[in-house]
């Protein structure tokens, strides 16, 4: 939007969360003021009807920008918020952020492979009911790569939920991470693991998992960052039946899209797991 100031006119970026990401605005404000390099900063917020108004980022994403030095900055920027708030979970949970684990996403893809009819959706029941058949060789994997993950002993912290090249613009030549809607207090090594940039490049992830090396071994964490791929995926799954599916109104082009996403997700635990044994 534009607005008119005493010098003249300034665009600002203007969003409205729904209902079911009514969290966001408060979070984004607080990553902004402990870390204003790496988040927009709020010039204007309304918590209770879940608006904000942001300084312009430009058109610039991070996947336009395509550039590898620019998604290691982007790696360090996003490692360096998520330790900000390993000794301050209790921030995020005062925010109302969801504590999700590896254990509750093993047991809710047996609860799903027992019960596929009973997720209740109405575009994709058959793509998920087929993902899942994919899936169930794996149960027992799942339950060993949840174990391994946690094992390594990363705390859980602020994770972004919807990390991709989209949500990252660059900001006079830093990236900047926008969009929290969908965060929560889990594994932080979830959101690396699905941006595909990331995942195909090992330089990148290299980049990410060295800015933990003061907290975990880096040799363990490359390990666990293997590992985290399927479960990051599954757990992403879960949240979107579990946490948006409920409050979009069937029919609706909104919930044909977020439905979509859902066996989209569960094929690519599917194919990652393959590619463990």
């Amino acid at each position: 939007v534009d607005v008119e100031t005493g010098s003249g006119s300034e665009r600002l970026y203007f969003k409205a969360s729904p209902a079911f990401f009514s969290r966001e605005a408060a979070l984004t404000g607080v990553v902004a003021d402990r870390f204003p390099d790496a988040s927009p900063k709020l010039v204007a917020v309304d918590l209770d009807r879940g608006w904000m108004l942001m300084e312009d980022m430009g058109d610039l994403t991070l996947g336009a920008a395509d550039s590898v030095e620019l998604w290691s900055d982007a790696m360090r920027a996003l490692a360096r918020v998520q330790i900000g708030f390993v000794a301050d979970t209790s921030q995020l949970d005062r925010l109302g952020l969801e504590r999700r684990s590896s254990s509750m996403t093993s047991s809710m893809l047996r609860e799903w492979s027992r019960k596929p009819r009973a997720l209740a959706l109405g575009y994709e029941a058959e793509r998920t009911e087929k993902a899942l058949k994919r899936l169930y060789p794996f149960l027992e994997l799942v339950d060993e790569l949840c174990r391994l993950v946690d094992s390594v002993g990363l705390p859980q912290t602020l994770s972004h939920g919807d990390l991709d090249a989209g949500n990252m613009f660059v900001r006079n030549g830093v990236p900047v991470i926008m969009d929290w809607s969908d965060s929560s207090i889990s594994n932080p090594l979830f959101d690396p693991a699905l941006i595909p940039q990331v995942s195909r490049s090992p330089t990148l992830a290299d980049t990410y998992l060295k800015e933990w090396k003061g907290i975990v071994p880096t040799d363990r964490l490359e390990q666990a960052f293997e590992a985290s791929k399927p479960i990051a995926a599954l757990e992403r799954a879960f949240h979107y039946h579990r946490n948006i599916v409920p409050d979009l109104e069937y029919p609706s082009v909104d919930l044909r899209v977020l439905e979509s996403y859902i066996p989209d997700l569960l094929n690519l635990a599917a194919k990652s797991l393959e590619l463990h044994e």
